[in-house]
């Protein structure tokens, strides 16, 4: 197939795998936008809550259905329960995409309900036996496309360089370190986006060049090692994100003037790792 389409899906710790069959395959997604508004009371039309802001999104739907196609009956029930077992049993895990050049993406999904299958008449047709399967997962996340790494060297107060983000969504799901190479390779660091305003500073002040500040606005913590990364204790209480935001970072579509300042004089690398993101 050409067109990029639904290739898989596995458990999060990718110990369950399931893949379906690409025979009278049909794969649909859709997904919803969150619209608050209210009616005033003597007024035209609606007040938009979001104003000049993106729609915020709802889970979408992500629905595959298949032909299984088989030699025996024995294989094709062996099917369908492969199929009911690993996608009940996987919980919340990841659905993968595929396109012409073989490059993927994936999202984080939890099937909706056991997968349905259709027994016709036509089911016990030689040479192949068949029948129809439908899956439905509900889609939890943006599409994830290539793991991305930018890693600056910072030797002076303020430095400014370009992260790159190829994916056409913002990304707010992101690894920042913020790793010492001396003594006191950062002091009161704050390290802003110019792009689009966000930033986040701390109070920590590095100690040696073993010294870290890890940032994951995934698992929404702050943690500070001692040991070059190996390990991390609870930073949180000394971590200030910019006012009126509610991410850690953002990074916009595209170039993104990331601007690091310093309160002593810096000698440390900020490494940025995401995963690109798409609508």
């Amino acid at each position: 197939m050409a067109v990029r389409y639904a290739e898989k899906w596995e458990s999060a710790d990718a110990s369950l795998t399931f893949s379906w069959q690409t025979y009278a395959y049909e794969w649909s997604s859709s997904q919803r936008l969150r619209l608050p508004v209210q009616t005033i009371a003597g007024a035209d039309y609606i007040y938009d809550y979001r104003g000049s802001l993106a729609s915020l999104k709802e889970p979408a739907i992500e629905r595959v259905r298949w032909m299984v196609l088989k030699s025996t009956a024995a294989l094709l029930d062996t099917e369908v329960d492969s199929a009911r077992s690993v996608l009940y049993r996987g919980a919340l895990g990841k659905l993968f995409t595929i396109d012409a050049a073989a490059s993927r993406r994936w999202c984080y999904a939890r099937v909706m309900g056991m997968p349905e299958f259709t027994v016709t008449p036509l089911s016990n047709s030689s040479p192949f036996l068949s029948l129809a399967m439908i899956a439905e997962f509900r889609r939890q996340s943006d599409w994830f496309g290539a793991a991305q790494s930018v890693n600056q060297t910072v030797a002076a107060s303020p430095t400014t360089w370009t992260v790159n983000n190829p994916g056409n969504a913002p990304a707010t799901i992101m690894t920042i370190r913020l790793r010492s190479s001396s003594a006191a390779g950062f002091t009161n660091p704050l390290l802003e986006n110019l792009t689009n305003g966000y930033s986040w500073s701390s109070t920590r002040d590095a100690t040696s060049a073993d010294d870290e500040l890890k940032i994951d606005t995934d698992a929404v913590t702050v943690g500070y090692s001692v040991n070059d990364g190996a390990s991390h204790a609870d930073d949180f209480a000394l971590f200030m994100r910019g006012a009126s935001q509610i991410n850690y970072f953002r990074l916009e579509p595209g170039d993104n003037e990331i601007r690091y300042t310093d309160g002593g004089s810096p000698s440390l690398d900020v490494l940025f790792s995401f995963d690109a993101p798409y609508h």
